[in-house]
């Protein structure tokens, strides 16, 4: 009974980290959205050659769902080397858009779509593989956790069935 015990212990902690790599996943969905209407948002400005009061605000309100996206993925704990590339990608993608923002503030157009080429586009394009590597990286831990889980699961059933059943023909005797 102490060794069932303690497996359920480990199998309700092993679905707990699960259930962690999951949000992890949802949350890094949510970054992938908020990151494309950034993108879109710069590519917008560009294009109207102008960044107009109410399109700061949306592209502050992006930048602010991010970074709140970021700290949840923080509290999450979820550490090791996806976490880092995203956070480093993001910090190199949101430089680049602050460059960019000043450059169309000041009206240097040209110089604003050679900075998009050079840096914003690989940025983002860095930024959005990072956050799919470490999304596809934290689905796969939650889907085998979950796995051994249901594993241990399973198991526990088959022991402690198999403890009563012995228990049972122990005190028939």
């Amino acid at each position: 009974l102490a060794v069932a015990l303690t497996a359920a212990i480990a199998i309700v902690a092993l679905r707990q980290l699960a259930d962690e790599s999951r949000q992890g996943e949802i949350f890094l969905a949510q970054l992938h959205g908020q990151s494309y209407r950034l993108s879109a948002l710069e590519w917008q400005a560009i294009a109207k050659q102008e960044l107009e009061p109410e399109f700061l605000e949306e592209a502050g309100d992006a930048r602010q769902q991010m970074e709140g996206i970021l700290g949840q993925l923080t509290r999450l704990n979820l550490n090791g080397n996806p976490m880092q590339s995203v956070l480093e990608n993001y910090r190199e993608y949101i430089a680049a858009v602050d460059k960019e923002f000043q450059l169309i503030a000041i009206e240097d157009f040209d110089g604003a779509r050679a900075l998009d080429e050079e840096q914003v586009d690989p940025a983002f394009d860095s930024l959005v593989k990072a956050i799919a590597d470490a999304g596809a990286q934290y689905g796969e831990n939650a889907k085998q956790m979950y796995g051994i889980a249901d594993l241990g699961s399973a198991a526990l059933v088959v022991a402690s069935v198999l403890a009563i059943s012995l228990l049972s023909w122990r005190f028939q005797r």
